[in-house]
């Protein structure tokens, strides 16, 4: 895959799906086209692809929704639109893969909406997180009323939302909007260790444990109930068996692609 549309390329190799958001002279926005197509990519991702990359060329991340595209013309327009912001992010949460989000520079935005639907975020000492809704008369979208809420807590959603808050990158990583800082240019190379890690770890094991978060801190009751039948499912798995043998052999398993028996 490549340059599915203007805006974004998207490319597969090493068991990653790299999708780098690519309009620089308007600082990388998140269109309905550029949603779109990485939707597309995400449902026809190959079989064996074992993680997902999120980043942005040019040193910056991505400003969000394409504000020149707004108000869109009518309220059929506005619904049509506000459908595929929620469909795009709730593909990226919903995806049984590790994603992995490296910030250079700026996000804005529904982009710190989906850098915080991340599992792990990489972000450059240079980067920075801007929540502009309320300077701009806008509601928070593309998810990101949940998905910042699961990242730093309700109270501090509410504040940084509220306040229209910009966040340099040592306080993104004091609230954990941010897992690790590294020096500016190096988050891509980063993400993409983490990546290579990840082809070590069970596709199976990382569904289940992605699934039953989804919705946040789950209650101990549901937890528990999952754990019966999740831990039921593991056990007849290959990837335990695999797991179990690369333990005792003392090395580095190698699983199958999620889905393989």
């Amino acid at each position: 895959m490549s340059d599915v549309v203007p805006g974004v390329q998207i490319a597969e190799s090493d068991q990653s799906l790299s999708i780098k958001f690519d309009d620089y002279d308007r600082r990388n926005p998140i269109t309905v086209d550029v949603r779109l197509a990485v939707m597309e990519a995400l449902s026809r991702r190959r079989k064996d692809t074992k993680c997902v990359v999120f980043s942005g060329s040019g040193g910056v991340f991505s400003s969000g929704g394409d504000l020149s595209s707004m108000p869109p013309d009518s309220n059929w327009a506005s619904d049509v639109r506000m459908r595929v912001v929620g469909a795009f992010i709730q593909s990226v949460m919903e995806l049984p893969l590790p994603t992995i989000a490296a910030v250079e520079g700026p996000a804005a935005g529904a982009a710190v909406g989906l850098v915080a639907g991340c599992d792990f975020v990489v972000a450059s000492e240079e980067s920075s997180f801007h929540l502009p809704f309320s300077k701009l008369g806008l509601f928070p979208d593309g998810g990101i009323l949940s998905t910042l809420a699961q990242r730093v807590g309700a109270a501090q959603s509410r504040r940084l939302l509220i306040c229209g808050s910009k966040l340099d990158s040592v306080e993104a990583y004091r609230l954990g909007l941010v897992d690790e800082l590294v020096p500016s240019g190096s988050s891509l190379d980063r993400a993409l260790e983490i990546a290579k890690l990840m082809s070590h770890r069970s596709p199976n094991s990382i569904q289940s444990i992605k699934e039953t978060l989804l919705e946040g801190v789950p209650s101990l009751e549901f937890v528990l109930r999952s754990e019966v039948w999740r831990q039921r499912k593991c056990f007849t798995h290959p990837d335990f068996s695999e797991g179990r043998a690369a333990f005792f052999d003392r090395r580095e398993p190698v699983f199958g692609p999620l889905g393989s028996v």
